[in-house]
């Protein structure tokens, strides 16, 4: 975890968010929540009511969003597209980062990003910033010294508090064998496609990391297409490239990443991963990923379904090893499955999505723009 300058002093509890179960150990009490990303809001806003007071600080700020974005449907079903994923990451940081900060803006509130959307800490929390309307939580800014019994901060504040819980800095650790093969001299991690270590992959792919990645999107997804392609791998189906192959792809995608986010604090870039270029990355490893030009003219409602709407699990298993056959009914019933627990009983209408204007026109000129530039490639193979 973060190690606070004067925790030593502190004469209250210090605990990490991993060992938080619950308010009532809270009850009455001054708490500090340190921290920015999903674990830091939740656990603020779960005291609420029971604390005597929640104070919130972070080093760096964060964008906060909703669970839910404009017309009810969920936030990550509406973003998490096929289509908008066409769009340049620059372009589609420079409208989001405007929409959030026009739904929540997190300076008003003291929580103003220190870095660009990309690299920045993300809160998904709808009940955040009702609470600190409402005088629940109080938000503070970096913390510059613990004493005894209070916390002073980098406006020169200074609060009392009972206890401290610390919502980050954790730092993967694998004691129990020797980690010179999943790390590099500069304690970066040594992850070929987030999943595999080169060193040991090379000789014997009978270890392999599911779920340690961080995505921009749904995490449980992820891991189960890791999990295949592993399987795979262990089972003779799949190859792997030679060892130097693997280390060379892990530090051109660290420092792709590296460019990109500009975060100077940040390590183990090779982590990182947006949702749907990692789902399809995995399987085109994997060999189950669906052809969009093949939906396009063959089965135009399903290529619908799954370009535009959210890139559900079950668009990989039309296709490959262990598909399954009512992966098309699964996809095309999805947004009505999304909103089976939102509906009022008997109401069996989805509300139409809308996007911002800006987005819209950035959409259809890539659509046009891929859609020309395919067609011409097409033209020219068979010119040539």
């Amino acid at each position: 975890r973060v190690l606070v300058v004067g925790e030593e002093k502190f004469q209250g509890r210090i605990v990490n968010a991993m060992r938080y179960k619950g308010p009532k150990p809270f009850e009455g009490r001054r708490v500090l929540v340190v921290g920015a990303a999903n674990s830091a809001g939740d656990t603020a806003v779960d005291m609420c009511g029971h604390a005597k007071q929640v104070f919130f600080s972070s080093r760096r700020g964060a964008y906060i969003i909703s669970r839910y974005s404009k017309g009810g449907l969920p936030f990550d079903y509406t973003t998490m597209t096929r289509l908008l994923n066409l769009l340049p990451p620059r372009f589609v940081e420079k409208i989001a980062s405007r929409q959030l900060c026009r739904q929540i803006n997190p300076e008003l509130i003291g929580l103003k990003p220190r870095l660009r959307l990309l690299a920045a800490s993300i809160m998904v929390n709808t009940a955040f910033h009702p609470c600190v309307g409402c005088g629940l939580i109080r938000v503070k800014p970096d913390i510059t010294e613990v004493k005894e019994n209070s916390v002073v901060f980098d406006d020169g504040s200074e609060i009392k508090v009972d206890d401290i819980i610390i919502c980050g800095g954790y730092v993967p650790t694998f004691p129990f064998f020797n980690e010179q093969f999943v790390f590099r001299e500069d304690g970066e991690l040594m992850l070929y496609k987030r999943v595999f270590p080169p060193k040991i992959a090379a000789k014997h792919p009978s270890l392999a990391f599911i779920g340690l990645s961080t995505v921009k999107g749904p995490t449980t997804a992820v891991s189960e297409a890791q999990a295949r392609w592993a399987l795979a791998v262990m089972t003779g189906r799949r190859g792997l490239p030679s060892c130097e192959a693997m280390i060379k792809n892990v530090e051109e995608v660290s420092d792709q990443l590296r460019c990109l986010l500009q975060d100077p604090h940040r390590k183990n870039y090779i982590t990182l991963a947006n949702y749907v270029e990692s789902m399809d990355e995995y399987a085109d490893l994997i060999g189950c990923r669906p052809s969009m030009l093949k939906l396009l003219l063959t089965d135009f409602q399903l290529f619908k379904t799954c370009f535009f709407t959210g890139c559900v699990p079950a668009q990989y298993r039309l296709v490959g090893p262990n598909s399954w056959p009512a992966a098309r009914e699964v996809i095309l019933a999805a947004p009505e499955t999304v909103l089976a627990g939102l509906r009022p009983a008997g109401k069996s209408s989805v509300p139409k999505r809308t996007l911002t204007s800006p987005l819209k026109i950035g959409c259809v000129v890539t659509v046009l723009a891929a859609a020309i530039f395919y067609l011409a490639h097409i033209f020219s193979r068979a010119a040539g």
